[in-house]
């Protein structure tokens, strides 16, 4: 097995902020995203994503719906539903 180190992967700059991308493989996915104002709204056709808050606090709108979310929140966002996150810290 092979073990996978934050501290080795680089940072990248994209355009809500800083992406991590610490694992990626056919069916799976792990990446830690530093965002500045919010993320623009978009969607995964063919993926699950999982928004695990690290640090801070936000409003994280799926569709038509928005909420606060904060540290230690875990929100799965189903396939094909338009999403974004913006940063309140």
């Amino acid at each position: 097995f092979k073990i996978y180190s934050r501290d080795k992967t680089p940072y990248t700059d994209i355009i809500c902020g800083k992406s991590q991308e610490v694992f990626s493989s056919r069916d799976l996915g792990f990446a830690i995203v530093t965002i500045h104002d919010k993320t623009t709204s978009h969607q995964h056709m063919h993926t699950e994503e999982i928004y695990f808050i690290l640090k801070g606090k936000g409003i994280l709108t799926i569709g038509h719906e928005s909420a606060s979310v904060q540290e230690g929140d875990l929100i799965p966002i189903p396939i094909g539903q338009f999403h974004e996150l913006k940063n309140t810290s």
